[in-house]
């Protein structure tokens, strides 16, 4: 599945590149992933490696994007602003909204975060309604600075992360620390759930794949896992299965989509 070159702007007047594997034209609607970069952008090796996934997404029937959160096209390996690029994500997916309008479905809406990106995908996730995201993966995702607002707003999740990360994001700090978050929510909402007291809640699906694995490219720094090795032939394909399990590619008729 070729990806497409298009473009979005934020603010006005500011132009963001963004890759698209467009859906099928059948006259239905195909749910929507998106995939956040992290703080290399979508320059060299890291972005044809994300390029590559999204069209690996793409291929079971996904429109599948691949915004870029910067204007430019260099790395920003220590950046760390969350916050700021929410409103970037938002004008990424309103974009599809409205250019891709024929085909697809962003009420059904998945989003894959990378290292930084995972950190923007949440903070997403907690300031939109609950179940407005259908699935949620997180690849080494900086993601400490979300945990003090919870985690009940979450999808079901999947996480990865490699031991050996230390210099850029300690998993013990995010990703570890995510997944405990997660399981003493589902242990608070099975506690409420025997009380009998108010309506049952649901428990959050989730998974966390943790891999000791040493990149033989320095400058990866045990960040990012390296590429075709296990971890990252591994991951992929959690994703791609968690992806369908949680928010199948179906096209839905433009009827249905429009009473839903």
């Amino acid at each position: 599945m070729a990806l497409s070159s298009e473009s979005f702007e934020y603010p006005a007047g500011q132009s963001h590149p963004i890759r698209i594997a467009k859906a099928p034209r059948d006259g239905k609607k195909y749910p929507v992933v998106v995939l956040v970069h992290g703080t290399s952008g979508l320059a060299g090796d890291c972005g044809k490696q994300l390029e590559g996934f999204a069209e690996s997404i793409g291929a079971l029937g996904y429109l599948t994007a691949l915004p870029c959160m910067y204007s430019d096209s260099v790395p920003h390996l220590y950046d760390a602003d969350i916050t700021h690029k929410v409103p970037v994500l938002e004008a990424a997916i309103e974009h599809i909204k409205q250019k891709h309008a024929s085909n697809a479905d962003v009420d059904r809406l998945a989003l894959v975060g990378f290292c930084l990106g995972s950190g923007i995908a949440m903070a997403y996730i907690q300031k939109s309604p609950m179940g407005r995201v259908k699935a949620f993966a997180d690849f080494y995702g900086y993601v400490n600075p979300l945990l003090g607002a919870g985690v009940a707003k979450l999808p079901p999740t999947i996480m990865f992360h490699n031991t050996n990360d230390k210099r850029f994001v300690d998993p013990a700090m995010n990703s570890r620390l995510l997944e405990k978050a997660l399981v003493e929510h589902d242990r608070a909402v099975e506690a409420h759930n025997r009380s009998g007291s108010g309506a049952k809640l649901k428990p959050i699906d989730h998974d966390y794949r943790e891999y000791t694995e040493t990149n033989p490219d320095p400058q990866a720094a045990n960040h990012i896992f390296t590429p075709g090795g296990p971890a990252d032939v591994e991951s992929r394909r959690l994703t791609l299965e968690w992806l369908q399990k949680y928010m199948p590619p179906v096209g839905k008729s433009l009827e249905r989509v429009s009473v839903a």
